[in-house]
């Protein structure tokens, strides 16, 4: 409960973490929970600020990440954050005023079951090659921001033929794409 950061692969392949209470904890390591695929709900500080590479890499029963995410957050590492979650429930809002990247394969395969949309408020620059690829029920995805982002290949494709991705960029000025 007192802890406040970690170091890199701290819980590395270790399948017997089921739950993660670090309400102090600030920022991950790199491959913090890489490959615990016991593990299923993680708690971090509201004041998040930073996810590292792979910090929860193929955690397949990851049901549950607080805060998802925190409007403190600086850095998403260079990828896969959360690569492979395929069961992460829930909304997506993404609201820092100082993030302004998404890593390639951030999301990738991940959001299995994501109930709400997917909403961006930050001004994000960047969204990294397959950030958001293979999310198989994420259905409405929104950003809003003064900031045209840059895409990497196949940064956003979703599989769902009913999902709706919805970009509000420059004063509301929209940029409306259907994914098939």
């Amino acid at each position: 409960e007192n802890v406040v950061s970690m170091g890199a692969q701290a819980f590395r392949d270790n399948t017997a973490v089921k739950y993660v209470y670090l309400p102090k904890c600030k920022a991950t390591s790199d491959k913090n929970f890489w490959q615990c695929y016991g593990l299923t709900n993680a708690v971090f500080s509201l004041e998040m600020t930073k996810l590292s590479d792979n910090a929860f890499y193929r955690c397949t029963a990851l049901k549950s990440f607080t805060p998802f995410l925190s409007d403190k957050l600086t850095s998403m590492g260079g990828g896969s954050a959360f690569y492979g979650c395929s069961v992460l429930t829930g909304s997506l809002r993404i609201a820092s005023e100082a993030l302004t990247s998404i890593c390639g394969a951030a999301f990738l395969g991940a959001a299995g079951g994501f109930i709400g949309p997917v909403e961006i408020y930050s001004p994000i620059k960047t969204i990294g090659n397959t950030a958001f690829t293979s999310c198989k029920d994420l259905q409405v995805f929104n950003f809003y921001s003064d900031v045209t982002p840059s895409f990497g290949t196949d940064a956003i494709m979703v599989k769902n033929k009913n999902s709706r991705v919805i970009f509000y960029v420059h004063s509301n000025k929209v940029i409306d794409g259907w994914c098939a």
